[in-house]
């Protein structure tokens, strides 16, 4: 058993029953607790909130196909009673983003943070018929991507049907730098390609301070320090 302090920075929701959480500890490294329910993303002073920081008691995954940063949670969640402020956030921010996309997933890793500017949001309709909100973005490295954002505070910000509200966004953030968490699934099992046949995702948006934000009040939102 291992007591960790993590700061979350892809909080995602998987069905109506799972969630996905992944941040990095005191010493920068990525790691993903499991279980997390929905319940524990979406209740109001829930644990797992953006800025906060959540002790968490972790052992080895028992994941049968694990990524490297898999491990079990033994015990709930428990959040730190501040959050970060915003100074102390926007450290973090710069000290974990990756040069480009190609790094942050670079060999086995599933999960890492780049700096990068947002072209485009919209929402796509998959063959599965559900409407998934994307977002067509260029890392530092020059290279463009088009990934569908699980992020939740995104998800719930821009509802499908909503395409006015995300070009506007989009558009306004052109000039802001903004930390995406790029994450993979599990594989897939089709086709191998680029990620080892794992889907590539947005799975957190982070926004630099002071920009705007298309969330009101967003739970956990930093105050200064």
């Amino acid at each position: 058993m291992t007591a960790t302090r993590l700061i979350p920075l892809a909080i995602t929701c998987a069905d109506a029953r799972a969630a996905c959480v992944a941040g990095v500890d005191a010493a920068g490294r990525w790691l993903r607790p499991e279980p997390v329910t929905v319940g524990a993303v979406i209740r109001p002073g829930g644990p797992y909130r953006y800025g906060w920081p959540v002790d968490l008691e972790l052992g080895p995954t028992r994941a049968p196909d694990p990524r490297p940063e898999d491990r079990h949670l033994l015990s709930a969640a428990r959040p730190c009673d501040e959050p970060l402020g915003e100074d102390r956030w926007a450290e973090l921010l710069s000290r974990t983003a990756d040069p480009d996309v190609t790094t942050a997933l670079a060999g086995r890793r599933s999960v890492g943070l780049v700096r990068a500017e947002i072209r485009r949001l919209h929402h796509r309709t998959a063959s599965s018929g559900r409407s998934h909100l994307r977002a067509e973005f260029t890392d530092e490295r020059g290279e463009t991507f088009d990934w569908i954002v699980p992020d939740l505070r995104m998800v719930r910000a821009f509802p499908a049907g909503d395409a006015g509200r995300a070009e506007e966004f989009a558009a306004r953030w052109a000039r802001s730098t903004i930390h995406l968490a790029v994450g993979l699934t599990k594989p897939t099992g089709r086709d191998p390609g680029r990620f080892g046949g794992c889907h590539p995702l947005v799975v957190g948006v982070h926004p630099e301070p002071g920009a705007p934000v298309p969330w009101q009040q967003p739970e956990g939102a930093m105050t200064k320090g």
